[in-house]
């Protein structure tokens, strides 16, 4: 299987999507299961007619957060192209136990 940024990304494509007043409602559950399970929350922002449809925001945990922090500096420093290059062309002889240290 080779990675890619997009695939790294993908799950963030399969959230639970609340209008704001369904989060009003369940604040307290919607956290807690965002903080215990890492899974994304979309929350819908309708204020007007105008409005575009996927206005709104995401609830992510701390820990996703910093994930994909760390995944956008290397993504932007080309770090993790080389990384990903690497691991799809990895041979026996690439690392040796003798030199790790």
């Amino acid at each position: 299987m080779q990675l890619t940024y997009a695939g790294i990304l993908t799950n963030l494509l399969d959230m639970e999507v609340y209008a704001k007043t369904k989060l009003r409602d369940n604040i307290y559950n919607i956290l807690k299961n965002v903080a215990r399970f890492g899974k994304e929350v979309e929350i819908t922002m309708h204020w007007s007619e105008k409005d575009l449809p996927n206005e709104g925001t995401v609830i992510m945990s701390k820990e996703k957060y910093e994930q994909m922090q760390e995944l956008n500096y290397l993504q932007k420093t080309d770090t993790l192209d080389a990384v990903l290059n690497r691991m799809a062309n990895e041979k026996e002889d690439d690392f040796d136990l003798r030199n790790a240290y």
